[in-house]
């Protein structure tokens, strides 16, 4: 698979890869070379403040808000781009972003992509539940506030074409980090990819626009005394996917969390989340383990949204934040919590089927493609659920950042 990207490789010796499967590959095709070698995957994203933590004072918390990181970040990519794109679904992510730019007046075009057309998992069902009944007339009514005295926000749903090109691409773009039976349309919800059909009678979506996209949230580790901050694979590789309005080889496509003219964000997006997990820790009387502080930022965690309130990332709507809302990607986890606490019944859902030659046909072929091609090739020892078509996650190297407290 040929698949570039500006903001992340993987290392395996000497080589270079943009997604996991590659490098795996490569790693199978290592062993049975030299079978006693002790060969690992290297996941690396592609920042300097990231590649070299010591040149930014990591251990030292930017003294200014995480707002203010925000404002400036957009204001950067204000000062290089009029025409900004962001990819958004209303949640914790890209709606502080859009809060941000119509804090500045700076107008921006929302997109939203409607990824349930094809879907037959609850997951799916119950985003399209909430968008069509309580996530798009809460939109409407907020971009109509922040448009009476000029018009800066507008908005626009795009949609997942057919599964009719080539499996190569489709499978590079989705990475293998998470339930692949549904594979249709995993990773095409919000974020740019392959899969995303561009309606071509709508004049007003250029292909010149600048886009961004925001997934990035800091993941926070225990270890040897200290606060680290690391950021997973699976989170951040379906926000590098190829985008319909740029190439990831320009300079029109950013992420807006991490990122090189404002790198202060991230730092200071890890250090408040650090901060909520003492203060959780502290007010609920948890255990100081690594497991403990690893399973609380789980979307799944009870105190998911207490976490996200005390750090910023704040959603549209309220259910976007509530814990278990998405499903999770390990089966044996609550799920769909946040989605009952939003009023909708689950035994009873409104399910949109894969009906028909389309559904059959692509079943069987993302599984041949799984299977000959795939785990013939890869070795076994870094995939989680074969069966789920699901690898295992990678991390960045761990930064320092904060002593434990005592």
């Amino acid at each position: 698979m040929k698949f570039d990207n500006k903001f992340f490789h993987y290392e395996v010796a000497d080589k270079k890869f943009h997604n996991n499967i590659s490098a795996f590959q490569y790693v199978a095709d290592l062993k049975r070379k030299i079978p006693w070698a002790d060969i690992r995957v290297k996941f690396v994203l592609d920042f300097d403040f990231m590649k070299n933590p010591k040149k930014y004072n990591w251990k030292i918390e930017p003294k200014e808000s995480f707002s203010y990181y925000m404002e400036k970040t957009a204001m950067a990519i204000y000062e290089k781009h009029k025409n900004i794109m962001l990819w958004y679904s209303g949640g914790t992510d890209s709606h502080p972003i859009a809060k941000t730019f119509a804090k500045l007046g700076i107008p921006i075009h929302l997109i939203f992509c409607d990824a349930f057309a094809h879907c037959s998992d609850n997951k799916m069902t119950i985003r399209k539940k909430e968008w069509d009944s309580i996530l798009k007339p809460t939109l409407v009514d907020w971009i109509k506030e922040q448009n009476k005295k000029n018009k800066i926000i507008e908005l626009d749903e795009v949609s997942v074409r057919n599964f009719d090109y080539n499996l190569e691409t489709f499978f590079s773009d989705n990475q293998f980090v998470g339930n692949y039976d549904l594979v249709a349309c995993d990773g095409a919800w919000n974020f740019p990819n392959s899969k995303i059909l561009i309606n071509e009678n709508r004049n007003n979506i250029n292909l010149d626009k600048c886009a961004i996209s925001g997934f990035e949230k800091p993941w926070i580790v225990l270890s040897d005394g200290w606060w680290c901050h690391t950021v997973k694979d699976r989170v951040v590789a379906q926000t590098a996917l190829r985008s319909p309005f740029s190439s990831l080889d320009d300079d029109n496509y950013f992420w807006f969390y991490i990122n090189d003219f404002v790198p202060e964000l991230q730092i200071k997006s890890t250090w408040n989340r650090i901060s909520a997990i003492e203060k959780i820790i502290e007010k609920y009387n948890l255990p100081l383990t690594s497991d403990q502080v690893n399973n609380m930022q789980e979307t799944t965690s009870k105190y998911y949204k207490e976490m996200n309130d005390m750090t910023g990332y704040i959603p549209l709507v309220e259910s976007l934040s509530l814990p278990g809302y998405k499903q999770h990607y390990n089966k044996n986890l609550p799920t769909t919590v946040g989605a009952i606490a939003a009023g909708f019944d689950l035994r009873n859902p409104y399910t949109i089927e894969l009906t028909g030659e389309f559904g059959k046909k692509e079943r069987l072929i993302i599984n041949d493609f799984w299977k000959n091609n795939i785990l013939k090739s890869t070795d076994a020892s870094f995939f989680v659920d074969i069966d789920n078509k699901t690898c295992q996650i990678l991390y960045t190297d761990l930064i320092k950042v904060k002593k434990l407290y005592k």
